[in-house]
């Protein structure tokens, strides 16, 4: 017997007429929708997440961010501040004595990374964007040199003074 309606059994369906709705169907519907709702919520939610992810793994953030950290992780460095360069090589940081004719390669061959395919990324101080990044303040820094080096390739790109250099494996041609 069923409560709502005492003249139905428990496993009769209700007679659905024209323009009119089953009760208990339209409100598991809505329930259902409403669960697919947030579950579509939640995976754009969990979409967004990942590409921020990968947004910085991607690009980070500049020179200013990367020299800050090989600073911050070398902070007993007694190299000349105005002839270093900054090495941030997967989870190693290092500073090197910056010299004449100083090559990509040898900055590579200096990293735990020399036998395999990289990515390395250079950032210089002196390389305007003009764009501003806070409050009275524009950066003037940024990306000068991108790309995926084997271990056998010498780039010819000419190294300068305070060069700030991120160093990776994993996915190449990413900048």
């Amino acid at each position: 017997m069923n409560l709502r309606n005492p003249s139905l059994k428990v496993n009769e369906a209700p007679a659905v007429g024209p323009g009119q709705s089953a009760g208990v169907v339209h409100i598991q519907s809505r329930q259902v929708l409403g669960s697919l709702g947030i579950l579509i919520v939640k995976a754009f939610v969990a979409l967004l997440l990942i590409a921020f992810a990968f947004r910085l793994l991607a690009s980070p953030e500049s020179y200013k961010g990367e020299r800050g950290w090989v600073e911050h992780e070398n902070p007993t460095n007694s190299v000349p501040p105005a002839e270093r360069v900054f090495v941030h090589a997967n989870t190693d940081t290092f500073i090197l004595h910056y010299r004449t004719n100083l090559t990509v390669r040898e900055v590579i061959d200096a990293s735990k990374l020399k036998d395999h395919l990289v990515q390395v990324t250079i950032f210089r101080k002196s390389a305007p964007t003009g764009y501003p990044v806070g409050e009275g303040e524009v950066m003037t820094q940024r990306q000068v040199f991108s790309e995926a080096v084997q271990p056998t390739n010498s780039p010819a790109f000419a190294v300068e003074p305070e060069d700030a250099f991120l160093i990776f494996t994993g996915p190449h041609n990413v900048f």
